[in-house]
């Protein structure tokens, strides 16, 4: 069992699986994508996700709607937890009333079980192309009155930094307008990816600026497990990595914050 935070940063938890061949040039095929939409319309109704939403991407033309998503299972109208279909692409997605253990996890496999069990053909030869587990988390920063720099050093343990020498040189000072960095790293007992990345960012609702991490792994093609039982101990693997690297990363007053 996870810790458990009232205040959760989250954003959104996403699990995606891409499959599919590409096309010279640039183009996509599955030749079971409409008949896989309609059958798992009903199996995605009787498990809960009864309020449907064609998307505005279902207009996209076939060839060049590879990985878009364009129709969208909730449980109610604007509720989450949902899930997205489209042309070789099948999403998980929740936020507020995300739980790994009471729900998230259960409604990953129920999902890839449904692909499984109505994918016209053999599953195990659907060419696989990448799958993921990715959380998205946020925090308030005032970048006027917070150092980014110290606030990422004694609250994240980060330790990056522009050298004071490169801004005097320049005449700068103040927190940076624009922020990124990416950092990616190999999991080799999992035949995966750790990419971990962060950004300045806003709610632009509300005028609010944001600090945002993304924590994702990630197998590609061969290294994707075919099989269920395999598929579920993939996602559990990854999610005690995002889950480790979360916790580790906002130990101390943040964990507090957020609990």
């Amino acid at each position: 069992m996870g810790k458990r935070l009232h205040n959760k940063p989250l954003v959104e938890a996403i699990f995606e699986l891409r499959w599919g061949n590409m096309i010279p040039p640039d183009q996509f095929d599955d030749p079971n994508y409409q008949i896989l939409v309609g059958l798992l319309f009903e199996r995605f109704k009787e498990a809960g996700y009864e309020y449907y939403e064609r998307l505005p991407t279902a207009a996209i033309p076939d060839q060049l709607s590879g990985h878009v998503v364009q129709h969208r299972f909730r449980t109610a109208k604007d509720q989450w937890p949902l899930i997205q279909v489209g042309k070789g692409i099948l999403t998980v997605n929740d936020t507020d009333n995300y739980d790994w253990d009471k729900s998230f996890f259960t409604r990953c496999v129920d999902a890839l079980t449904a692909l499984h069990d109505k994918y016209p053909g053999n599953f195990h030869e659907i060419p696989f192309h990448s799958m993921t587990l990715k959380y998205i988390d946020a925090h308030e920063l005032d970048y006027e009155q917070t150092d980014l720099f110290d606030f990422l050093q004694q609250k994240m343990g980060l330790d990056i930094r522009i050298p004071e020498k490169l801004l005097n040189k320049a005449r700068l000072s103040g927190s940076p307008k624009s922020f990124a960095a990416h950092f990616g790293y190999e999991i080799p007992d999992l035949n995966a990816n750790l990419r971990f990345r962060l950004a300045r960012g806003a709610r632009v609702s509300e005028e609010i600026d944001l600090l945002i991490w993304e924590t994702e792994v990630r197998s590609i093609k061969d290294s994707i497990p075919r099989d269920l039982p395999e598929i579920s101990r993939w996602l559990t693997a990854a999610h005690q990595i995002t889950s480790d690297w979360f916790f580790k990363l906002i130990e101390g007053d943040l964990e507090e914050e957020f609990s």
